[in-house]
């Protein structure tokens, strides 16, 4: 296992390596098309050599192609004579014409003046490639590996990312990148810094789903701990009912049955919410359908079914748990009843809901909530169902869902 900035190193060197090549090719095409002889050095190079025949054996060197030699303007051609006399205190000449250009150096031996001239015909064909596509080629192959190094290197690393986002999860790397044999757990561990998050990543998952296991353990448990004595209370309550009692004491076991009926929803609705978030089937649901249970459910505890008016021009259906659905709309309807006077107004369409009521408080009824299981309940299933709920404070109860959970 090596480190993420090792690899970037081992790479980056190996690509500079590769890119060596192509760039002394260039060179190398370079020199062998003489282009490296009109330089300066090149020149003083020849004339040095020139001095130094004439100096050993009295001659000067055998001229060569595009290189001449000559001693004194007597044996240079007439072509240069004009350039030759007019020379200025820098001893180079050039001259360009229709065919060729000429580069010189004038130096001095004994007196007399040596010629040194390069010959660039402009016509000359060269064998082989040519210039511009040699350097072409090369440009195009360094980019070309520039590209392809980085591509591999992308790939290598993006692998291991996106095995670290599946790190926690059982599919194999075929199931992350097309026609690859590899597993996510050994891409993850190709470097150590990405080895190290997604061991940690691993831990902290599995601490969180023991915990999340342990409250929904305890929710169900609960959820029919509750159940049992709340049924078993309701029984005695029927039977005392059919009794012959004051009219005092009806009253006070209307009351605890009404409070018992309350227990009884509670517990059912906490068995709902552990279903909801261990399950979660997705199903296409009717908005509209549910508001008008959740009305009926409610009119039949309270008779509030003529206050409630529902404003909606299109059929709304969303995609989630069905029991899910179920749950936030009967408890934010209950609570828009319970924690006002007026008439709850509800708009609904394709984005969300809203529910008012105008003569509510939504400060109220967080508060009386807080030490109640009707927010947690709410909160649960809009987790399951992805939703976001927002609550405007002020005078009235106001509560808006939207059916995405990216925030407006």
């Amino acid at each position: 296992m090596t480190s993420l900035s090792d690899y970037l190193k081992t790479r980056l060197l190996i690509l500079g390596v590769v890119l060596l090549v192509p760039v002394l090719y260039l060179l190398f095409s370079l020199y062998e098309l003489g282009l490296d002889d009109a330089t300066e050095l090149y020149l003083q190079q020849d004339m040095d050599w020139a001095i130094e025949s004439l100096s050993q054996t009295g001659v000067l060197p055998t001229a060569q192609t595009g290189k001449r030699f000559a001693i004194g303007l007597e044996q240079l051609p007439t072509l240069y004579h004009s350039v030759a006399k007019t020379l200025p205190d820098d001893p180079y000449l050039f001259l360009q014409t229709a065919d060729s250009i000429h580069y010189g150096l004038v130096g001095e031996w004994r007196g007399k003046a040596v010629f040194v001239i390069h010959e660039f015909p402009l016509d000359e064909p060269i064998e082989g490639l040519q210039l511009e596509t040699i350097a072409m080629l090369m440009v195009l192959s360094i980019l070309s590996i520039m590209v392809m190094g980085a591509w591999f290197m992308y790939r290598r690393i993006s692998f291991a990312m996106r095995a670290l986002e599946f790190s926690t999860h059982l599919h194999g790397m075929k199931d992350l990148t097309t026609g690859s044999s590899f597993t996510h757990e050994e891409a993850v561990a190709w470097f150590s810094e990405v080895y190290e998050v997604s061991h940690a990543l691993k831990v902290a998952l599995k601490q969180l789903q023991d915990k999340t296991q342990q409250e929904r353990a305890f929710i169900q448990s609960l959820s029919h701990e509750l159940r049992t004595p709340m049924a078993i209370i309701q029984v005695a309550l029927d039977v005392l009912s059919k009794q012959t009692l004051e009219e005092k004491t009806k009253r006070t076991l209307v009351n605890i049955s009404d409070a018992n009926q309350r227990m009884q929803t509670l517990a059912q609705q906490l068995l709902a919410v552990w279903q909801a978030d261990a399950e979660t089937p997705k199903v296409r649901v009717s908005l509209m359908q549910h508001f008008d249970q959740a009305i009926a459910s409610l009119d039949r505890q309270y008779h509030c079914a003529e206050q409630i008016r529902i404003q909606c021009h299109e059929t709304v259906m969303v995609m989630g748990s069905e029991l899910a659905v179920q749950l936030v709309i009967f408890n934010l309807l209950k609570n828009a009843w319970l924690h006002g006077d007026g008439i709850i107004n509800i708009s609904l369409d394709s984005k969300g809901f809203v529910i008012v009521n105008p003569t509510g408080s939504c400060a109220k009824a967080a508060a009386e909530e807080s030490v109640g299981m009707g927010l947690f309940i709410v909160d649960k299933a809009l987790d399951v169902l992805g939703w976001r709920s927002f609550v405007e404070e002020g005078d009235e109860y106001r509560v808006t869902v939207r059916f995405d959970s990216a925030p407006k």
